[in-house]
């Protein structure tokens, strides 16, 4: 058995293999009764399982394998064993709009649009799905449901530009989410929108410009003419600036737009210059109120000149002065070809005298050799490198000649017993300087008389005189032999003398 609770449009029943027609019926509770047959009643995916009779229903056509019809369309359950069917369209309250919209704005609200629907709500039947059937040429805009209201709301997918259509007439329809199962008209509102001026950004042409420029070029020298354009239809007065230029190589003309030289390009600066390419941003603002500013990337793809001659590397070596082995050195150009290798050398400044440089058959390396015997130091050569543009540059080699054989990585130590020597020599002068002092000091002491005779001597030779002997005349007569032979007087008065 089957419970069904109406109204009902039409039903389909599945009876083992019988498919019949149920016409519309009343409203009131009724018994579909199948005899001995268990029933099922299939709708919209979903089974409804028997129920208790309330009452008798005849049914008719469905005798035999006959197949009498089929209802088109689903019914929706709406609780255990009540169907509904979607026999109601949404209509529009209103159906006229009209919005306005900033233009160049994505995923601005345009407008909400409001449904009605007799059908149960928060059901399939009557949940709204809008669709925007026309007007929208350029897929500016997008439709969805508000989950709670069941209001459309339009949405803008793409900037509106003024300046190419100021105005957009669309036309919405509404259906639900369930089919209905009767024929049924459909509802469509109309929206008329409104785009709004704004004060556009002045836009370069191209956003990224690529030109050549070659290296070296004299500071004021043009360099290229870059602007911009306004889309608004108002004559708004551009000025340019740059924005970021990271070696200060360039200058804008504000009113033209001219890029000119301001430093020197140098296509072989590393820091700033990737891939021969040097890049510029630079801004174009207008005077709208508010103002304005649109940016634009100027790409210098820089030419090489002959500006950098050729360098040895490394610049310094280290090689024996018995059967050296030739030393050979790298040679690095910034330029590229043609102003590049080959190279060519040439040793100046007399380097020649002791020193050869030959070139390898590639052209991209030199040997430094040793023609002469030099003792153990350390030596500057003079190394003149030319590229295949004849652009020369002299560079300094420095050579330490070692006491060796053959190759040799770094020079062996000398022998420190040559610091040894002159501080021996040094202490030896020394002493024999002071030995030296020492005979003489004590041959001077052998050769001096005593100062006081032997005591027998003394008697002999020496005269007393009392204070009471003689008179002045004698003693002036003393004085006078003492002074004569370096005598002194006594402290009595007497003086001792000596023939």
């Amino acid at each position: 058995m089957g419970l069904l609770r109406g109204p009902l449009a039409s039903l389909l029943l599945l009876l083992q293999t019988q498919v019949c027609w149920l016409p519309s019926l009343a409203s009131e509770p009724y018994l579909a009764d199948f005899g001995e047959a268990e029933v099922t009643l299939e709708v919209g995916g979903t089974d409804l399982e028997p129920s208790q009779a309330l009452g008798k229903v005849a049914l008719t056509g469905c005798t035999g394998h006959e197949m009498h019809g089929a209802a088109h369309g689903e019914v929706t359950v709406l609780n255990s064993g009540t169907v509904q069917a979607n026999d109601n369209a949404p209509e529009f309250e209103p159906q006229k709009y009209e919005a306005w919209v900033p233009e160049n704005t994505v995923g601005h609200d345009v407008q909400s649009l409001t449904v009605t629907d007799l059908d149960a709500p928060n059901s399939p039947a009557w949940r709204a799905t809008y669709q925007i059937v026309g007007g929208d040429d350029g897929d500016h805009f997008t439709i969805t449901t508000h989950p709670e209201t069941n209001q459309g709301i339009l949405t803008t997918k793409k900037g509106l530009d003024f300046e190419a259509q100021n105005q957009h007439t669309l036309y919405i329809e509404v259906t639900n989410e369930a089919p209905f199962v009767v024929k049924l008209p459909t509802a469509t509102a109309t929206i008329v929108v409104h785009v709004e001026d704004v004060n556009e950004a002045p836009v370069f042409v191209p956003p990224s410009k690529v030109i050549e420029a070659q290296e070296g070029i004299s500071i004021g020298e043009l360099v290229c003419v870059y602007t911009a354009q306004d889309p608004d239809k108002e004559d708004q007065k551009i000025s340019y600036h740059i924005l970021r230029d990271p070696a200060g190589w360039l200058a804008m003309d504000p009113d033209s737009g001219q890029v000119m030289a301001a430093g020197i390009l140098d296509r072989e600066n590393e820091r700033f210059v990737k891939n021969n390419i040097y890049e510029v941003m630079v801004l174009a603002t207008d005077n709208g109120s508010p103002p304005t500013t649109g940016t634009g990337t100027l790409l210098l793809t820089l030419t090489d000149v002959n500006d950098h001659g050729p360098l040895p590397e490394p610049r310094q070596i280290t090689i024996c002065n018995q059967s050296p082995v030739p030393q050979v050195l790298n040679i690095t150009d910034k330029d590229l070809s043609p102003n590049s290798s080959p190279f060519q050398a040439q040793l100046t400044h007399d380097s020649d005298i002791y020193w050869a440089a030959e070139v390898s058959e590639k052209g991209d390396t030199v040997a430094l050799s040793l023609k002469k015997f030099l003792k153990q130091d350390t030596y500057d050569l003079h190394l003149s490198l030319s590229d295949h543009g004849n652009r020369e540059q002299l560079t300094m080699i420095r050579a330490k000649v070692c006491d060796c054989h053959g190759h040799v990585v770094t020079c062996p130590d000398p022998w420190k017993g040559g610091f040894i020597l002159p501080i021996l020599g040094a202490v030896l002068a020394l002493l024999t300087l002071l030995l030296a002092l020492l005979l003489l000091v004590r041959k001077k002491r052998k050769v001096k008389e005593p100062l006081l005779l032997p005591e027998d001597d003394t008697r002999d030779n020496v005269f007393y005189y009392g204070e009471e002997g003689g008179g002045e005349e004698d003693q002036v007569g003393h004085w006078r032999v003492r002074r004569r032979h370096g005598c002194s007087p006594a402290r009595d008065g007497s003086v001792w003398a000596t023939q």
